[in-house]
């Protein structure tokens, strides 16, 4: 009983079987030389392309980025400056970020990918949101504080005169 190599998977056979019991691949009793070198002309150009298919698919099916962190900070440091408009971008940003994340688990990774931008956008509008109101807060406590102070003088000598 003599070996020879499997066309397919290049393993060795017997020269006896009629399949390959390493690939299941269909061996013939006469050797084909034509038909080996497509096989394997035909391998290696699969090999290229799987491989150049897995490193397309490796790119593609990375997981969104996850805007859970940043979205509970937003809706902590909202509650705890007693500006409540921003928890409601960042409620928005944690639910569509949750979709995101089921919509990878599902397969569907394009609409997750999406969706991860679209809690980004929520994000990041909830973000501004908030610095604009702190802003507005701090800029407020400036004016009011120099304005309360330069009238007490004012307001004294008002008095003082009665």
């Amino acid at each position: 009983m003599a070996l020879r190599q499997c066309p397919e998977c290049t393993n060795m056979v017997s020269d006896q079987a009629t399949t390959c019991p390493h690939c299941g691949f269909r061996l013939s009793h006469q050797h084909d030389y034509k038909q080996e070198a497509y096989t394997k002309n035909s391998v290696l150009s699969q090999s290229n392309s799987s491989h150049v298919e897995n490193i397309k698919n490796r790119e593609r099916n990375m997981m969104p980025i996850s805007h859970s962190t940043s979205s509970i900070i937003l809706i902590v440091l909202s509650v705890l400056s007693c500006t409540f408009i921003p928890i409601l971008f960042g409620i928005i940003a944690l639910v569509t970020d949750s979709t995101a994340k089921n919509l990878y688990m599902v397969g569907n990774l394009d609409q997750a990918q999406l969706q991860s931008n679209e809690a980004g956008k929520w994000l990041r509008i909830g973000w501004i949101v908030l610095l604009v109101i702190l802003g507005l807060g701090f800029l407020s406590i400036l004016l009011f504080g120099v304005s309360f102070f330069a009238g007490i003088p004012l307001i004294a000598g008002i008095l003082s005169e009665i």
